[in-house]
């Protein structure tokens, strides 16, 4: 929707023009990132939306451990690599 400067959604209108007003001012760039690819702001997000309360992070210090971690990774331009196995089948002989 910022990108291509259309949006039919009308509740969502005027943040996108105020989004697409910002990006044209700042000579930005807004490109789509896969989750795995930002895990930091992935993790702030749904910590968010879970916790149902607005939070303002302004250094680093506040960030939740997880975040931290997530961060550092990024910070040194290492991947994360996320696992994911199915408990019914993880068996230990």
């Amino acid at each position: 929707m910022v990108n291509n400067k259309s949006n039919n959604n009308l509740k969502l209108r005027q943040i996108i023009d105020n989004i697409v007003e910002i990006v044209d001012q700042s000579n930005a760039q807004v490109t789509h990132c896969f989750r795995e690819s930002n895990q930091v702001a992935d993790f702030l997000a749904k910590r968010a939306a879970r916790l149902n309360q607005m939070m303002i992070l302004t250094s680093f210090r506040p960030l939740p451990e997880m975040a931290k971690g997530a961060y550092f990774l990024d910070k040194c331009q290492l991947p994360c690599i996320r696992t994911k196995f199915d408990k019914a089948n993880f068996f230990v002989s």
